[in-house]
């Protein structure tokens, strides 16, 4: 089952467990907030329950060792690069792996010690 979780008002989460040992996610960057409360992700308006008819920026998975894989569904080619405009959002990005890493400890309890390393 899918658990959706906004973070700072800027992005959608959507995580679900791929077994008891890894939690997958998606990552969806909100452009706009639409007048009748639909988020606006990209180029298209959805509602929350359609974040998955739209293209996540970034996508991976979390075991429970506390291992991560990051890939970019939007990218074309083998190597990918990620842009920062700054420190500040470079901060946010990693307030964004953080709150993966919290979400993991929601799917995998037991495993929190090496979550948490």
């Amino acid at each position: 089952m899918n658990k959706i979780t906004h973070f700072k008002e800027r992005y959608t989460i959507k995580s679900w467990a791929i077994n008891e040992a890894v939690m997958g996610f998606e990552i969806y960057e909100i452009a706009d907030t639409h007048q009748n409360g639909k988020f606006l992700y990209g180029c298209s308006l959805y509602d929350i329950n359609g974040v998955s008819e739209t293209n996540a920026f970034m996508a991976g998975s979390i075991r429970f060792d506390g291992c991560c894989n990051f890939h970019f569904p939007e990218s074309q080619e083998e190597k990918c690069m990620i842009h920062f405009c700054g420190k500040s959002v470079f901060n946010e990005f990693n307030e964004l792996t953080n709150k993966l890493y919290d979400l993991a400890i929601e799917y995998m309890p037991d495993h929190e010690g090496l979550l948490e390393e």
